[in-house]
């Protein structure tokens, strides 16, 4: 199961895409991963190790940063279905 959301915000007369953010549940294991993308201060982070079957005690949460290189902002006319949005 995944879910996604979109963050926007008029600026210029347009929709530009500012933050993205996506989770998904494995059912067969219970995994849970997480992205973020806020395209305000081109940074990306993705979380992995949380499980929907174990304690928030048990859980150890892993975090990774990276920075986004920028090819163009991204705006509601312009956007590609492209999971990385040309990001990288």
């Amino acid at each position: 199961m995944n879910v996604n959301d979109y963050t926007f915000r008029l600026k210029n007369n347009q929709f530009e895409l500012i933050g993205y953010d996506t989770f998904s549940l494995y059912r067969a294991s219970g995994e849970i991963n997480r992205s973020s993308y806020n395209f305000l201060t081109k940074r990306k982070s993705f979380t992995t190790g949380e499980n929907i079957s174990s304690s928030p005690d048990e859980e150890k949460p892993i975090t990774q940063w990276s920075t986004l290189i920028s090819k163009s902002k991204l705006t509601f006319s312009n956007i590609e279905k492209d999971p990385d949005f040309g990001w990288q």
